[in-house]
């Protein structure tokens, strides 16, 4: 099926565009906002079409030639066509649409603050091919493409990356597919490099520890659960307003230092000097530290990141600070009270906040909450259930954290309209709009979703690895006996099936 002459009226949050034809919407692939657009429809919907752009008609007023080579094949932007004034434009448009569409919240005056379109990521991560070829994923598939230079990445990883390539070449040229993905984070003065490997032995070891000696780099091996210090002290040092802040391999740090200062501030306005702030998905402790240099507890699920937190604390001389190795999901009202903050703070991961943490900061005797979200959707379905209980939103400011997408960064403070009655409150399933929020998929709908699109089929024990290697759990192996546990070989997940469940863990919101 194909329609003409479709006008391009809006972009989704993925990037692609939205158009309208004979009251039918469509999704268009590739389509540039402004546009009007010849497409092909690939998949029908219940409520929409999805097509790609097969002609351009009318270019679009807003379109500008990309200045990245790789922009028409990567996956890792998705807007860069468009000129930047008018990103912002977009993004603010998506914002006032889901806050109105599904919190009931008018900020139709709000703008999104900015500062510079390239060359603002402190972190990039790169899949490896099995000769040592460096790229990004395709856009909507696990296709690899090459690339060498990453125009939203760091100066400083920019003017490394070829020599990440040459060492990355030279190890999988020796030891086939040995490397199969390296994350690259940067200050302004180091190179962090984390190696993630699909096999690891002392001849490797050795190996790429001789090819690194002559590089100005922190260098850190990953396999499965294991790190290994190749040289350095396995973290870097971040500064930020006089604090200095160690970030582990795989600990979370935001990737815009160049936001930072405003995103802090923005929160840190809400927060007085003796306030007790309880930060959950803290981190490594930067935005709770920023907040608050005193009488602070963060939650963090991430050990690593909560020794880096303790560790920040410690060294920028907090006067009183408790970190807590905890899953959010666990964190009831008692133990909020016990804590017994004047405010809260939440940043969490796109999927938002979990429905048992909702409930339990409602059933809590806090009267304030800062909400940090990058998900202007799933931000949207938590204020509305905030909302509901009792709490008001006071404020909204929005930042461009992530130029060249349509992501947005978002910090709301909220209060509870009566504080002396503490509502009790259960939720049910969401019916808040026909959008679908993400939420932890079972197993068995990872399994069902890989099964389905790619024909295959993959154990427990490789989606347990595959979400242990992204961050996602913390628990042991399934199906592996603990009996003489050292000499059993343990299966390790095939390419091809890493890739398929990478693509259910996006496709049902988790972020890897």
């Amino acid at each position: 099926m194909n329609y003409e002459n479709v006008k391009v009226i809006d972009i989704l949050q993925d990037g692609r565009g939205v158009g309208k034809k004979d009251d039918i919407t469509i999704f268009i692939e590739n389509a540039i906002y402004g546009e009007v657009v010849n497409v092909k429809v690939v998949n029908k919907k219940k409520n929409y079409l999805e097509a790609v752009k097969t002609q351009t008609v009318i270019p679009s007023d807003f379109y500008r030639q990309p200045p990245c080579l790789f922009f028409d094949k990567c996956g890792g932007c998705s807007i860069m066509n468009i000129e930047y004034e008018k990103q912002l434009e977009l993004k603010r448009k998506l914002l006032v649409s889901q806050l109105q569409k599904i919190a009931g919240i008018d900020v139709s005056n709000i703008n999104i603050q900015s500062d510079r379109e390239f060359e603002y990521r402190n972190k990039i991560t790169l899949k490896v091919d099995k000769i040592g070829k460096l790229s990004y994923f395709a856009k909507n598939s696990h296709d690899y493409v090459y690339i060498n230079d990453c125009m939203i990445a760091s100066k400083l990883i920019r003017e490394n990356l070829s020599s990440i390539q040459q060492l990355v070449s030279k190890v999988n040229s020796k030891f086939e597919s040995a490397i199969k993905e390296i994350v690259i984070r940067s200050n302004e003065k180091q190179i962090f490099l984390i190696i993630n490997l699909s096999k690891l032995n002392d001849k490797i070891k050795e190996f790429i520890k001789e090819n690194i000696k002559d590089l100005n780099f922190v260098v850190t091996l990953k396999y499965n659960k294991k790190e290994v210090n190749l040289k350095g002290d396995g973290y870097i040092l971040m500064d930020y307003e006089g604090y200095k802040f160690r970030i582990s391999a795989s600990s979370f740090y935001q990737v815009n230092n160049f936001m930072l200062k405003k995103l802090y501030d923005s929160a840190r306005k809400y927060i007085k000097k003796d306030y007790k702030l309880l930060d959950i998905y803290c981190g490594v402790g930067a935005s709770t530290i920023s907040q608050s240099n005193n009488n602070i507890v963060g939650v963090e699920i991430n050990k690593d990141a909560v020794k880096d937190a303790n560790y920040n604390a410690q060294k920028n001389k907090v006067k009183d600070y408790k970190f807590i190795a905890q899953n959010s999901s666990n964190i009831d009202s008692k133990l909020i009270n016990k804590i017994d903050p004047d405010i809260i703070t939440v940043d969490p991961p796109r999927k938002g906040l979990e429905s048992k943490l909702v409930k339990s900061i409602i059933n809590s005797n806090v009267n304030k909450m800062i909400y940090i979200s990058c998900n202007p959707a799933t931000l949207s379905r938590d204020l509305k259930k905030l909302i509901d209980a009792g709490f008001k939103v006071e404020n909204i400011e929005a930042f461009d954290m992530f130029p060249q997408s349509m992501n947005v960064e978002t910090v709301v403070l909220l209060s509870k309209l009566d504080v002396d009655k503490h509502i009790k409150i259960e939720f049910g399933e969401d019916e808040l709009s026909e959008i679908e929020f993400s939420k932890d998929p079972t197993y068995k709908e990872i399994q069902e979703y890989v099964l389905n699109k790619f024909g295959l089929k993959v154990s427990n024990l490789y989606i347990a690895q595959v979400k242990r290697k992204h961050g996602l759990i913390e628990r042991e192996n399934y199906n592996v006996s603990k009996k003489n546990e050292e000499e059993q070989v343990i299966p390790q997940c095939p390419p091809e099936k890493e890739k398929a469940i990478e693509n259910a863990l996006e496709w049902f919101g988790l972020n890897v």
